[in-house]
């Protein structure tokens, strides 16, 4: 048969993995449960430097580029409309690392990777909702809720933080906390309007108030927002509101400015799209097991404000992709064994600083939504003086980003470096070992 990936779960990080596996020649087919794979709804989504590295390797940075919000600026404000500061974070993290930090909107996002893969009907199955999985010391055999058999060799969960996948690793490993890693402390109530008026485009807002914070990110024709609740209490359950509860909390953030001109019911009245969810925060302590390895949201979710969720699971696509390539090359037929020793190497690489990124993105949630009185002072009247959120960027996201990532057999074109240089430099592979 051959050795052959079943990725369950085609969003952005199983259509990610998927141009990976397809670079590296490994073959692969993606199973998502829902019908349509390039689905409508969704609101803003961000990808850091170190990602567009990835993109460029993949041959996807200028399509990516003529998608990308061009946001350059940054300003916050209360709930009254007056302004906490103003700066050119955006602008700033490309001056830092050369490529710029580019923000797309989900749909056109997904459909673009959708678009790019080629063979894509071939590979991208819909309607193949999970059922079961068998494993053998040979091989995985995935039955899907339709009927549908799928027989291969390892078995990719992209299946994002509800993972069915990671939900079967947990029963084979007799691991109820792999089952639920996560914690949920925020509510988050996401969508897109057609209100653009006072509305700067390039320029991200962001309102911090107590237990809730609002950003709006502008796009074509478009604002993009996310709202952020502290919840009463934390939980470990996953989450999901009704109608009537996301009206109340609309009705809550209604009359909040969340720019010093415009207020969010403003918004919400040509609101196009709209969903309210928990916000699950952590990493899980086991990323495999026997031939099943998970990815993204899986086993590590964060907080969206920082906009590090895709670029950490796009990060850990492409260490998994760099050990499967090597270890096929040495062994086309590889034991569970030796699978295991990458999926080890994978999660010993990724797991630390994915966990770094959980706990900033975390940090960054609490200090604008003013989670106590400290944080609510700090943001206020001391981040300001200390260099406002350009500093906070140098102290915190800088430091992770340049240390990210790329895949190791694939040239990076159009390599660039800023002020801060990357710890890991520019891919470059001999003419001979080009595929």
């Amino acid at each position: 048969m051959g050795f052959k990936v079943i990725v369950i779960g085609g969003g952005l990080a199983g259509l990610g993995i998927a141009h990976c596996f397809a670079k590296a020649g490994i073959d692969y087919v993606v199973l998502e449960r829902n019908e349509e794979i390039c689905i409508p709804d969704g609101a803003s989504m961000a990808m850091w430097p170190h990602n567009a590295r990835i993109l460029d390797q993949l041959g996807l940075l200028e399509g990516a580029q003529a998608l990308d919000c061009h946001i350059k600026l940054k300003t916050n404000v209360r709930k009254d409309g007056s302004v906490i500061g103003k700066s050119n974070m955006m602008e700033t993290i490309g001056k830092r690392l050369g490529h710029d930090w580019m923000c797309f909107h989900r749909p056109e996002f997904l459909k673009f990777l959708y678009d790019e893969l080629p063979d894509r009907e071939a590979r991208i199955l819909g309607g193949k909702a999970l059922d079961k999985i068998e494993t053998t010391s040979e091989g995985v055999r995935v039955t899907c809720k339709d009927g549908s058999v799928h027989e291969g060799s390892v078995v990719v969960g992209a299946d994002g933080v509800n993972s069915s996948v990671r939900r079967h690793l947990a029963n084979e490993l007799s691991d109820p906390k792999l089952a639920k890693p996560f914690t949920t402390s925020y509510r988050g109530l996401f969508g897109w309007s057609t209100w653009t008026k006072g509305i700067e485009e390039g320029h991200l807002y962001e309102m911090h108030g107590d237990k809730m914070s609002v950003q709006l990110i502008p796009g074509k024709d478009m604002v993009m927002f996310l709202v952020y609740d502290r919840l009463p209490a934390d939980t470990r359950e996953s989450v999901r509101y009704s109608d009537e509860e996301k009206k109340k909390l609309v009705e809550e953030v209604a009359e909040y400015f969340v720019t010093d001109t415009v207020q969010f019911k403003d918004l919400w009245g040509q609101a196009q799209w709209s969903f309210c969810s928990g916000l699950e925060e952590g990493t899980a302590e086991k990323w495999y097991g026997d031939r099943l390895v998970l990815v993204g949201d899986t086993v590590h979710k964060m907080t969206p404000n920082v906009g590090l969720g895709l670029n950490s699971g796009w990060q850990s696509a492409a260490i998994l992709t760099n050990g499967l390539r090597r270890l096929l090359q040495k062994n086309p037929e590889p034991s569970t064994e030796a699978l295991n020793a990458v999926f080890k190497e994978y999660q010993e690489i990724r797991k630390k600083d994915a966990s770094d990124m959980v706990e900033i993105s975390g940090l960054y949630t609490r200090v604008v939504a003013w989670n106590n009185p400290v944080w609510k002072f700090v943001d206020q009247y001391v981040t300001k003086y200390i260099g406002g959120d350009n500093k906070l960027l140098d102290l915190l996201m800088i430091p992770m980003v340049r240390k990210g990532n790329a895949l190791d057999f694939l040239n990076e074109n159009h390599f660039r470096t800023g002020t801060t240089t990357w710890l890991k430099g520019q891919t470059v592979i001999p003419k001979e070992l080009e595929r």
